[in-house]
């Protein structure tokens, strides 16, 4: 098995990776809206926004990133030494399709939800500005779109840190939760708690103790609090125990423990 240390390694080349990507489908919402401004349609910006600014571009990026990340894992572990490489890809897509859909929705929604009120604010702001200085029409289409542009691109690039971070944290642990409980072996889940100093220290002085010793078997939750987790960065846990997270997961044989 992997320390926390490589497992590190491997999260950060694709951090690298995939943060342009989820920064580009963010300016793909932008860039939508943009194409839909025009000096007639200033009066109804906001709706414009609800309506032209959806989901797909980060939907996209979500997909990417987690077969790309979740199969690199799930493969790394090699439980099965002798499976032939097309029969676990096989397993992996399977595994893969039912997942992301159901799992992912909901913060795919979430981040677009928060796009829109990003762009809202910023539009709002930029039309009082715009009418106190007495602008006319042209003057203000064009004075909205360089301000959308630039809230939104400093926003976007905070934004998708943060979220590659914890989306690739997500996806290498569900495939490591995944690889486990595919293989037939008996094995009890482990959680890899980030050392002090990476870790929220609320977060590693709350959960430590607890998390080092819990052993969950196959399809049994870690317990922090009252959320139920089967992996680090599992949205059962709320967004306080998944953003940011620098958690890991992984699997010990039974017959270790046992010797114990």
């Amino acid at each position: 098995m992997m320390t926390w240390r490589q497992i590190e390694r491997y999260r950060r080349k694709y951090e690298r990776i995939h943060k342009r990507k989820i920064y580009d489908a963010l300016m793909q919402q932008l860039k939508d809206l943009l194409e839909e401004i025009n000096p007639g349609v200033l009066d109804i910006i906001p709706e414009k926004i609800n309506s032209v600014v959806s989901d797909n571009s980060v939907k996209k990026a979500f997909y990417n990133l987690y077969n790309d990340v979740g199969w690199i894992f799930f493969r790394s572990l090699r439980f099965k030494k002798d499976l032939i490489d097309d029969i676990e890809r096989s397993i992996w897509d399977e595994v893969f399709e039912k997942w992301i859909e159901a799992e992912t929705g909901m913060r795919i929604g979430l981040i677009t939800d928060y796009s829109k009120e990003v762009l809202m604010n910023a539009a709002k702001e930029a039309l009082r500005v715009g009418q106190e200085q007495g602008l006319g029409v042209l003057e203000m289409e064009r004075f909205l779109r360089e301000s959308l542009t630039s809230e939104y691109q400093v926003m976007s690039r905070m934004r998708s840190l943060r979220i590659v971070q914890t989306e690739v944290m997500s996806a290498s642990n569900f495939a490591t939760l995944q690889a486990g409980e595919q293989s037939g072996i008996q094995m009890r889940k482990v959680w890899m708690t980030a050392p002090v100093g990476i870790a929220k220290t609320e977060r590693h002085t709350l959960y430590e103790p607890g998390l080092g010793q819990q052993r969950p078997a196959k399809g049994q939750p870690f317990i922090l609090g009252e959320y139920r987790m089967m992996y680090p960065g599992d949205p059962s846990g709320g967004s306080e125990n998944c953003i940011n997270c620098r958690c890991a997961m992984s699997w010990e044989p039974i017959e270790n423990m046992m010797q114990e």
